[in-house]
């Protein structure tokens, strides 16, 4: 009873201290501290980091030729918010890391929200829909893919590789099996492409031999090594090509958890366990040999299992989540089972770890129940937690996680335990060495926060706290370099509402908030990862290497210039920095050189002169990101030139490419003949070494430099007649000059240059230069323009010429001096005089002068028409109001303006005299309009009149006249 008071009382400590620890480091995010905090809260321990040490590049003689840089460690640590994803996701899932279609670009990959279904049930199948793809680098979605619901509870029901070769990677979920789902989609694998076009349906449900037909965590591994990769769950193989069940364990062991109506929670794990030939599928207490023999079914195929032959606290060894490594370091690869707690029979959770070669138990523990009501206990993680260089475990149960190591013994030895908010008891942890110093870190999601604990002292201190709420399943972190930039991020679900148990959140990523962190994968394609099960490309190996300590790069001679050479691939739920041949930890690296060159000659202007340059990318990986600098000099700057400027180059430049061409002024300089260009340098000199640009690691510094000679051409001005006339409409193209691609200013001064074809604007001084062999000259040879202005002819509008005349150009010209006829407004030669003129046409006429050979500008249009000039006349006038005859009709009359008409009564006297008649209705109606008639509104009386028309003919000087009898009828 006094123990249990006691462990009470801690545990509310603890709870009650999670504010405290929150707020402390959350100074120490701001840069306030750098203390550091057991995670004991009842232990205060202060810890003075060593001061700050940039990042310092070193070249790396690599023997491969990818191009990569070693980097050097620091001791400091912080985090820092980068981003969160732009859409929901539930938080009881873990993310997964790729880059699926291989552009360079990494994604990241979760459940999605579509019939979200919680209801706060733990019994009632929760579920969700669809698959969300996210961009690394800033969260945004890319593409929700549509697809039948899955469970969230257990491990991440989803797996990402490149099933079918193409370069690109598949997207493969298992499917809940709950009405929710159509019939034919309920319990099955489906495989989608990288875009979510449906390549295959399972042709079986999944989980034959398990209570559930979901909950399971499916992986893929090239079982029969025949380049082509299988997709496994439970106890169950599938060709990944298809989707066709292809062998099946039968009623062993499947790596079952639990089981309720959340799901048969799962997971196997496929590698080399025995020396024949392929893989084992590991599966809780039960191995498979795997003969694969017909990939379009089952026959022919076998999985010959191999049973744990031991018991654990009186009982057969359980079946439970499995895990692997080489625990005893014999370089043999084991398996590790966590098992979950038994009601009926009473059973308590334990871990083993057992060798499937000889089925005996390598060592043991139990784990007791200690607070919560959950049965479960998490899939185990494998890796350095102490800094030994041996494998440790640790492994969740609720509200706790427990580390052991294998000491030799049966048991295993307890490091030592931490409290959680973890209801479920099945969180997955893991751990890095972000800072490269050769120690890792544990990386800790519960419910409330993510932790990062440095656990190689005698006991764990916290030295990061990042307030995190989520609701709880199988969750967990993940370490990957997600944005491309050569450091590894934090990547996780997360709730920041301040509610424990919120069940869906957004994805968030954590990086540093100093020292950049670690290289690191760029992948995490499966619940189930561990560094060989997928290559970079998302390709499934066809000859998967083992994590065995035999098989790990840190036996190598450390030739490293930091101590990250011990780092061992024996660990599991754990990623991986990148090695060079010699074990070393190094980053993807750019290799850029630099090419100076002239476009024809280099031109000696007033102030500076142009030199262009382009950046190549000899890295075949790694893109040069914008804002590299370029430093230039007069002279070698190792033998003390002259710094002369630095400039960034402000795009991106993709691996194994050359930027476009860019230019630089460089300041013209007496004496100075040769320029030189380092690329990636900030431009300062320390004795003979130049200071580099630590933003951009490089595998080769001894490539960064180019020089140039300088040959600076003078081009003298062209030629050119001082005092030139033209006419108005003159170009700049007409003036007379001698030289070569010659162009003309305003002034001595001006920048823009007229264009050839522009019309010279008027009177006054122009100025030209000539170009050669790309230099333009810097001096200007002046001409004074004159330009000479003829009037534009006047009183021309509209001719009107009779058919009969036989009209021609000719007849154009009587009509003033000087004049020429064009068809147009502007080009084209003057119109021949025998031309016939055409009816209803424009044509153009301009003055001549004939002293300066210039004409008036612009053309003058003038309508010209022909018309049948025979005038007819009509001798009959009714003023009835009959709407006939109704006035004294003279057909063309029009055409001869010039015209007078006169009107007699039988007795000869005038009784309507007017002029222009026919014009603006200007017409005899019978009406007289002179003075001494009477009644004129009524009209003249009816009878016969003398009429007397004269008109003048178009270009004569005499009238013509016209004599006849003009009968009048008025019956008003």
């Amino acid at each position: 009873m006094l123990v249990f008071f006691i462990r009470i009382l801690i545990f509310s400590f603890v709870i009650g201290s999670y504010q405290k620890l929150s707020n402390y480091n959350r100074l120490a995010l701001d840069y306030s501290s750098d203390e550091h905090f057991d995670i004991r809260p009842w232990i205060h321990q202060e810890n003075d980091f060593p001061d700050y040490d940039e990042n310092q590049v070193i070249v790396n003689p690599l023997i491969e030729t990818e191009c990569r840089a070693e980097i050097s460690t620091s001791s400091s640590f912080g985090l820092k918010a980068d981003y969160e994803t732009d859409k929901l996701v539930p938080t009881y899932i873990s993310p997964l890391v790729a880059d699926l279609n291989n552009d360079g670009k990494i994604e990241i990959i979760s459940i999605g929200m579509r019939d979200f279904f919680h209801e706060g049930s733990r019994f009632q199948g929760e579920r969700s829909g669809n698959v969300l793809i996210f961009e690394g680098q800033t969260g945004k979605l890319l593409r929700e893919i549509t697809t039948p619901m899955m469970a969230f509870q257990g491990p991440t029901p989803i797996v990402i590789g490149d099933i079918n070769n193409d370069g690109n990677a598949e997207i493969i979920i298992s499917t809940i099996d709950h009405p929710s789902n159509p019939v034919q989609d309920r319990g099955i694998l489906i495989c989608f492409d990288h875009q979510g076009t449906i390549l295959w349906k399972s042709n079986e449900k999944v989980g034959k031999n398990a209570p559930l037909h979901y909950g399971g965590t499916p992986s893929l591994a090239d079982f029969n090594q025949d380049g082509f990769p299988e997709v496994y769950i439970y106890n169950e193989i599938f060709n990944a090509q298809n989707g066709k069940k292809i062998a099946d364990g039968g009623n062993f062991g499947i790596g079952l958890m639990n089981s309720y109506p959340l799901g048969a929670v799962s997971t196997t794990i496929a590698a080399d366990f025995l020396p024949n030939k392929g893989l084992e599928l590991a599966a809780g207490n039960t191995i498979y040999e795997v003969e694969l023999n017909n990939t379009e079914g089952q026959s022919g195929n076998f999985m010959r299992p191999i049973n744990a032959g031991f018991t654990i606290n009186g009982f057969p060894a359980q079946d439970g989540y499995t895990a692997i490594a080489d625990i005893n370091l014999d370089g043999e690869l084991d398996i590790i089972v966590t098992s979950g707690k038994k009601e009926i029979p009473q059973i308590e959770r334990t871990i083993y770890a057992w060798d499937p070669r000889n089925q005996e138990l390598i060592s043991s523990a139990t784990i007791f129940q200690e607070a919560g009501d959950a049965l479960h206990t998490s899939l185990a993680f494998v890796g350095d937690i102490t800094g030994n260089n041996k494998p440790e475990i640790g492994v969740a149960s609720p509200y706790r996680l427990d580390f052991f190591r294998y000491n030799g013994t049966e048991v295993f030895e307890r490091i030592w335990n931490l409290e959680s908010s973890d209801a479920s008891g099945q969180t997955r942890t893991t751990m890095f060495d972000f800072n490269g110093d050769g120690k890792n870190e544990l990386v800790i999601k519960d419910e409330t926060s993510l932790r990062i604990i440095d656990a190689t002292e005698d006991y764990p201190k916290l030295i990061a706290n990042h307030s995190s709420f989520s609701d709880t399943g199988a969750e967990g972190a993940v370490v990957a370099d997600i944005n491309g930039d050569g450091h590894a991020q934090l990547v996780f679900t997360s709730n920041n509402s301040g509610q424990e148990g919120a069940p869906f959140g957004k994805i968030e990523i954590l990086t540093s908030s100093e020292s950049p962190w670690m290289p690191s994968r760029q992948i995490w394609n499966q619940y189930t990862y561990f560094s060989r099960n997928i290559d970079d490309d998302t390709s499934i190996p066809q000859f998967q290497k083992s994590i065995s300590i035999e098989n790990t790069e840190n036996e190598l001679e450390s030739k490293c210039k930091n101590n990250s050479s011990n780092y061992s691939y024996n660990n599991f739920l754990v990623q991986t920095p990148e090695f060079d041949n010699n074990g070393c930890i190094t980053i993807p690296a750019v290799d850029a050189t630099i090419e100076l060159f002239y476009e024809g000659n280099s031109c000696l202007h007033e102030e500076a002169y142009t030199v262009h340059f382009t950046i190549k990318n000899n890295s075949h990986k790694q893109v040069i990101k914008k804002g590299i600098e370029i430093s230039f000099f007069y002279g070698d700057p190792m033998e003390g030139g002259e710094h002369i400027k630095t400039i960034n180059y402000q795009n991106e430049i993709l691996p194994a490419t050359i930027s476009n061409k860019n230019h630089v002024a460089i300041p013209w300089k007496q004496e100075i003949n040769e320029v030189f260009a380092i690329v990636n340098i900030d431009g300062s000199v320390i004795g003979n070494e130049l200071q580099y640009n630590k933003l951009f690691p490089e595998c080769d510094y001894t490539n960064n430099s180019a020089n140039l000679l300088l040959v600076l051409n003078h081009v003298n001005p062209p030629t050119a007649e001082r005092e030139q006339e033209f006419c108005k409409s003159a170009t700049f193209s007409n003036i007379m000059v001698s030289g070569k691609n010659v162009k003309w200013y305003q002034d001595l001064n001006s920048l823009l240059p007229y264009n050839l074809t522009d019309e010279i604007p008027g009177d006054g001084h122009y100025y030209a230069s000539q170009t050669i062999n790309g230099c333009e000259s810097r001096d200007r040879t002046s001409v004074n323009i004159v330009i000479n202005e003829v009037d534009q002819p006047e009183g021309l509008d509209e001719f009107n010429f009779c058919i009969t005349e036989n009209p021609t150009i000719a007849l154009l010209e009587q009509q003033a001096d000087q004049l020429k006829w064009y068809s147009s407004a502007t080009g084209g030669e003057p119109l021949d005089p025998s031309m016939p003129l055409t009816d209803n046409t424009i044509y153009f006429a301009t003055n001549f002068n004939e002293l300066s050979g210039c004409e008036s500008t612009p053309r003058k249009p003038v309508q010209v028409r022909t018309n049948e000039c025979e005038i007819e006349i009509f001798n009959a006038v009714s003023i009835d109001n009959n709407s006939k005859n109704e006035f004294f009709r003279i057909s063309n009359i029009n055409l001869y303006p010039d015209n007078y008409l006169e009107i007699y009564n039988r007795y000869g006297k005038l009784v309507y005299r007017t002029s222009k008649y026919g014009l603006d209705g200007n017409v005899f109606t019978g009406k007289s309009n002179v003075n001494g008639v009477t009644k004129k509104e009524s009209g003249l009386p009816s009878g016969n009149y003398i009429y007397i028309l004269k008109y003048k003919l178009p270009r004569k000087s005499n009238y013509k006249i016209a004599k006849g009898t003009l009968f009048l009828i008025n019956n008003k």
